[in-house]
């Protein structure tokens, strides 16, 4: 692929994108699929409630793109089986977090729909050859993506407690993808990676603080998913397995340490990790920064920017490994 097919596939993906999240957001508002504030003293920030369902509008456009473009540039069956694998499972997930953005499912059906879009991936991945096998075997393989697919689903999902959190951290996190896999020669997840990108960046603008929309559950587990496989996908045989390893967990190093860090708190604290809470680091984060800075709105915004720079060093740290 060429730069300027690259350009296309970012551009087409925001602009998709941001075309359609004002009228998911309409929709949102005349069915009441909106996060409700919970008062001066809950965990949440907002003061007035907003729709969920965003994540619908990025895995829709998202999707088009890909397809269209693979019509357009007469992909091959090999490309188009790769897009299919990666596409279709994450596709399966939104539309699980679609119902659970309307009806609040309970934990065990999304649970399981992760686990088996963990399966599906480590098997694909490994029983096809496309990336070499982690430890020789295929069953320790399938299980160490599962535990890497279902825990970075949780981890974006846990990432999205604040106006435009998820949406910064997922396009660094894709752009850096995009990068490495470019320099592989990996034209397809790349494209796919820059896809992603363009997808958050036409949300980002309606979910920059003060929101007028979130990415919901249908968001977390789009993006999520996509940013797992992604990395099992890299191709970074020129290096060393740790460094290998290492990459894909340093590029998603913000959603992984937020994630470890509060569910091991409220371990020792003797909550369950599955309630929510003001205990992330955007939380925290948000707390310090409120100390010098007295308005909410632009401490949510400060906040978000160093959890980008955060995760843009991370990134760097990771893309200088992959060379």
């Amino acid at each position: 692929m060429s730069g300027g097919e690259f350009a296309i596939v970012f551009i087409a993906s925001f602009l998709g994108v941001a075309l359609l999240t004002p009228i998911v957001r309409q929709y949102a508002k005349s069915h009441q699929i909106t996060d409700n504030p919970d008062g001066p003293s809950g965990r949440k920030l907002q003061v007035a409630p907003v729709p969920y369902l965003g994540g619908v509008a990025m895995a829709v456009g998202m999707s088009l793109v890909v397809l269209v473009g693979s019509f357009l540039r007469d992909t091959t069956t090999d490309d188009a089986l790769l897009a299919a694998d990666v596409l279709i499972p994450a596709l399966i997930l939104a539309l699980v977090g679609y119902l659970d953005d309307r009806k609040n499912l309970n934990v065990f059906p999304r649970l399981m729909t992760q686990i088996i879009a963990g399966v599906f991936t480590g098997v694909v991945v490994f029983g096809t050859g496309t990336r070499s096998s982690l430890t020789g075997n295929l069953f320790f393989d399938a299980m160490i993506t599962i535990v890497w697919v279902v825990g970075l689903i949780n981890a974006m999902n846990f990432m999205d407690n604040m106006d435009g959190a998820s949406s910064v951290v997922g396009a660094i996190a894709a752009l850096t993808f995009f990068l490495i896999a470019l320099g592989n020669g990996q034209y397809l997840v790349a494209a796919l990676s820059l896809a992603l990108a363009g997808a958050l960046a036409g949300f980002l603008i309606f979910n920059w603080a003060p929101a007028s929309i979130y990415m919901g559950d249908a968001g977390a587990l789009f993006i999520g998913f996509l940013l797992a496989v992604i990395g099992i996908r890299l191709n970074n045989e020129s290096t060393t397995q740790v460094r290998s390893l290492a990459i894909p967990v340093l590029i998603m190093g913000i959603p992984i340490i937020d994630t470890t860090t509060v569910v091991i708190s409220r371990i020792r604290r003797g909550v369950s990790p599955l309630q929510g809470g003001r205990d992330h680091l955007s939380h925290r984060i948000h707390a310090r920064v409120s100390k010098h800075v007295e308005n909410s709105l632009v401490a949510t915004r400060i906040t978000v920017l160093i959890l980008g720079v955060a995760s843009a060093l991370l990134a760097a740290v990771a893309y200088l490994l992959s060379r």
